[in-house]
């Protein structure tokens, strides 16, 4: 009897341990198939086709909603979208589920900036020990930056110069300048000097890494007022760094640069043909208005970082690639990362090379050529470009991005950003 006992004992206790191994293989193959899931989405991130990315992260999320990547990449998605309650919503998420993981803070600092929501991006930046840009956004907190006082809803200035790049005037703290325009540029940059004569304070900074790999510190600080056409903006965040000597535009002395931060802030369109800078206040019926442009091509594209619009081209019938709109390149339609080059066809000649001037100071660049570039439905053939080392933002944001549109790809459209819905319309000139 004893045995039999034994023997039933044995039974059921070996069926208890085959359905708890079973369990186990169950489990290990299901975090297979979710891992397997996540890189399969972290591939199309990486590629930037980031709506096949976002499915997939959605779906991993269905087996698992504590799955941290799954959270923090769909919170990026939406960010690179500015969609920022969405985005918010996700990247806290993604906060709670591993609170000592730096990255989703990081984006959630960039969607305060984005919003000017300066007093929960100090806090935030405290927590990822960035003191110097902390104190910059505690100097703007207690102001409304960006305030526009006008009654006119839309306002435009000429351009003095559009070649080699846009140079127009406009004042800040009621002194006339000459800027540069460059959707490469993050903040209104001022030149050190030029702040110094208004007496303008640095309340942070950060070394910046600019063309070819060059770096130079970037001090941040706050104008009272910047006057553009018949806007009279006050309480304007900027960033102070040496300009006077990135480009020789003859006897005109460059005192500032108007980059895509300051940009946002309105419904901006950069003609190149009419040689002038649009700016609109973000009222419906100015939404209403572009999105209705005669005969405009229509493209999306995504924020990263700061200030890094990207959407989607080719080169030489290559791609889809991702390029940034960056229309600062002085002389030049495109640059490409090296790897991009080669993956074109295009080869680096020693007989092209030449010393240019960058954000950082002086490199070494090549004249290249595209048989053609295009952006959305938009092309143009045979291209000229400026290829300058290493792309320090090719792979900066976590997705490729294989180059650099610019100013001569563009020079005969109207280019104009809207912001909300995120979309690029170009128009070309008669």
């Amino acid at each position: 009897m004893k045995v039999r006992i034994l023997t039933k004992v044995t039974v059921a206790s070996l069926l208890i341990l085959f359905l708890f191994c079973s369990f186990i293989v169950a489990d290990e193959a299901k975090k297979e198939e979710d891992n397997q899931q996540i890189a399969a989405a972290d591939d199309k991130f990486k590629q930037g086709e980031f709506d096949s990315a976002f499915n997939l992260y959605i779906e991993a999320l269905k087996a698992d909603d504590t799955n941290f990547r799954a959270n923090y990449r769909i919170g990026y998605i939406h960010l690179l979208s500015n969609k920022f309650a969405d985005a918010e919503k996700f990247l806290k998420k993604a906060m709670n589920i591993e609170p000592d993981r730096r990255e989703p803070k990081i984006l959630l600092a960039e969607l305060y900036h984005r919003q000017d929501r300066f007093a929960e991006e100090a806090s935030l930046l405290r927590e990822l020990q960035n003191e110097g840009s902390a104190k910059w956004c505690d100097s703007i907190k207690a102001v409304t930056p960006y305030q526009i006082e006008s009654d006119k809803t839309e306002t435009a200035v000429e351009f003095v110069l559009t070649d080699p790049l846009p140079v127009f005037k406009l004042k800040v703290n009621e002194k006339e300048i000459y800027v540069l325009l460059d959707t490469g540029a993050a903040e209104l940059i001022l030149d050190t000097e030029f702040a110094k004569e208004l007496g303008i304070e640095a309340t942070g900074g950060h070394m910046g890494e600019f063309a070819g790999g060059k770096k130079a510190p970037v001090q941040y600080s706050r104008v009272d007022s910047v006057d553009f056409g018949d806007f009279h903006i006050k309480n304007v965040p900027v960033h102070m760094l040496p300009t006077s000597g990135m480009l020789r535009l003859g006897n005109i002395k460059l005192s500032g640069i108007v980059g895509t931060v300051f940009l946002y802030h309105f419904i901006p369109t950069i003609d190149y043909p009419g040689g002038k800078l649009i700016l609109r206040k973000k009222t419906d019926e100015n939404y209403n208005k572009i999105k209705v442009m005669k005969d405009a091509i229509t493209m999306p594209f995504w924020m990263a970082g700061d200030h890094y619009a990207v959407a989607k081209g080719t080169a030489n019938s290559i791609g889809p690639l991702t390029f940034f709109i960056d229309t600062g390149l002085a002389g030049g339609g495109f640059t490409l990362s090296k790897d991009t080059l080669d993956m074109v066809g295009i080869k680096l000649d020693e007989s092209k090379a030449f010393k240019g001037m960058g954000g950082g100071g002086e490199l070494k660049a090549y004249i290249i050529e595209a048989n053609e570039i295009t952006l959305g439905k938009a092309v143009k053939e045979k291209v000229r470009g400026v290829y300058t080392g290493i792309m320090s933002i090719d792979e900066a944001f976590g997705f490729t991005i294989n180059g650099i549109v610019s100013h001569q790809f563009f020079r005969d459209y109207a280019l104009t950003f809207n912001f909300r819905d995120m979309e690029l319309y170009l128009v070309k000139g008669k």
